[in-house]
């Protein structure tokens, strides 16, 4: 990639073309929407009516991963990819480079170092699925897999740096969004979609808590009701003043997702994505 062509994706310009007062309609339709998604499954799950599927055992990862990196090739029209290496362990994790920014908070280093949440390695180039318990079900794994893979992908394209966090999780955000569904649909199971319509419905709460007071518009209170299970985005705008990358470079890739359709990830790793 050249440098002129990732200019357009660093945290400081995708913040400015997120930040604008036109945009919070479209950020309070997006939560609404994923609010009233949310309230179904969780609904569906308090009654047991989601199917989790299966545990995945260490056995079963390559092969699992072999299916979610065919998947994501082929969604974002790149064939050229080497494997990632894939493990539950992650001792390597602290001089890999990935916690080199500044905005990383207790709580996500603590989840990490102890092999609770998903990550990939961009050093070792090994994806780590996690440990926490419902990380081990078939219809989370995937589109958390799915999530690190992308990862892998912007490091082969060359697209990993500290100034392009918030492109980079926005982008692997989207990506676990679509596998999401696919599953969901391929296999008539809503379960797959309860952890990406609880990131979307959290982050997109924090995004929208953060816009509304630097253009005076009054927080619509019924937005914010709906129970998520993430903290990283009160973690972030008490801690940075600022959501989370995650949930800025979700905000914004949903929002152009929605505008552009969903061939915009695999252009934007195949140097084809011009936000002019």
């Amino acid at each position: 990639m050249t440098e002129d062509y990732l200019q357009q994706f660093k945290n400081e310009e995708l913040n400015r073309r997120l930040l604008h007062r036109d945009n919070v309609p479209a950020i309070e339709e997006m939560l609404h929407e994923e609010s009233q998604r949310l309230q179904h499954l969780q609904e569906l799950e308090r009654s047991g009516r989601l199917d989790f599927g299966p545990r995945i055992r260490r056995r079963d990862l390559k092969p699992i991963l072999g299916e979610v990196k065919k998947e994501v090739d082929d969604f974002l029209g790149v064939g050229d990819v080497v494997p990632p290496r894939c493990s539950f362990y992650n001792s390597d994790i602290i001089t890999s480079g990935r916690f080199l920014s500044p905005q990383i908070s207790l709580t996500s280093v603590t989840s990490v170092l102890m092999n609770r949440e998903p990550c990939y390695d961009f050093a070792s180039k090994t994806i780590h699925p996690g440990r926490k318990r419902k990380y081990k079900k078939r219809s989370a794994s995937i589109p958390l897999l799915a999530h690190e893979y992308a990862h892998h992908i912007q490091n082969v394209k060359g697209m990993v740096r500290r100034e392009l966090n918030v492109f980079g999780e926005g982008h692997a955000r989207g990506v676990q969004r679509h596998v999401s569904n696919v599953y969901a649909e391929r296999e008539d199971n809503e379960a797959y979609l309860l952890d990406i319509v609880d990131k979307n419905c959290g982050e997109l709460k924090g995004v929208y808590e953060w816009m509304c007071p630097k253009f005076g518009v009054t927080l619509r209170r019924s937005l914010l009701t709906t129970q998520t299970s993430g903290v990283d985005g009160i973690i972030f705008l008490l801690l940075y003043g600022e959501p989370s990358f995650h949930a800025r470079g979700n905000a914004f890739f949903y929002m152009l997702e929605r505008e552009r359709g969903s061939q915009i990830y695999g252009e934007a790793v195949r140097g084809e994505l011009l936000l002019n």
